[in-house]
């Protein structure tokens, strides 16, 4: 690796730590151990694969954030980071895959844990892969404001709050009850984290 590469993934891991550590504070001390666990379990790697659409990727199964330094800049990486841990949380704790909106409002109440002042977070690629995308209709002032009221002491307590909330823009935005042959349940893969009465 050259040398304004190793800087470039120095910077990358420096950040990458500081986001961990300071969500694992944040975390409730009774149920730190769990989550720490988790979030410790992801490892950062780079790669000098270039993407086309992406800096970073979510490996679900070797629990790695990997990074493409060609496609990287020297700009902070805290979106980035935090979404791809937003998505091992979803998979972890729910066991969802993809840009859904349970993982849009993981990855943009955390992302608001770091950002007090961010107004703005709706972005319809976060849902795109989301099986009700073409019927949702969502007002994105009050999804901001929602995302803004989001409060967690664990990760499993914002794992149920975006499972709730997403159910609840579904079903008010979905016509005809079609809402309720819509859902991410596989009662045949549990997820670890999260268990789901």
């Amino acid at each position: 690796m050259n040398t304004a590469k190793a800087e470039l993934s120095n910077k990358i891991s420096i950040e990458y730590d500081l986001i961990v550590e300071e969500l694992t504070m944040s975390l409730d001390w009774l149920n730190k151990s769990k989550d720490y666990t988790f979030l410790d379990s992801l490892k950062l790697t780079f790669t000098d694969n270039t993407y086309d659409k992406f800096l970073a990727q979510a490996i679900y199964s070797t629990s790695e954030i990997e990074f493409s330094l060609n496609g990287a800049t020297a700009r902070t990486f805290q979106a980035t980071i935090i979404h791809e841990i937003a998505h091992h949380i979803s998979f972890s704790y729910l066991g969802i895959r993809g840009h859904t909106l349970e993982f849009a409002i993981i990855n943009y109440a955390l992302y608001y844990k770091f950002n007090q002042d961010a107004n703005t977070f709706f972005r319809s690629y976060d849902i795109a892969q989301d099986k009700a995308f073409p019927f949702l209709l969502i007002n994105s002032f009050l999804f901001d404001a929602m995302i803004k009221n989001i409060t967690f002491v664990d990760l499993t307590e914002l794992s149920l709050k975006a499972v709730e909330l997403a159910k609840s823009i579904r079903e008010n935005s979905i016509p005809l009850n079609l809402s309720k042959t819509i859902t991410y349940e596989d009662k045949n893969e549990q997820s670890p984290h999260l268990k789901v009465a």
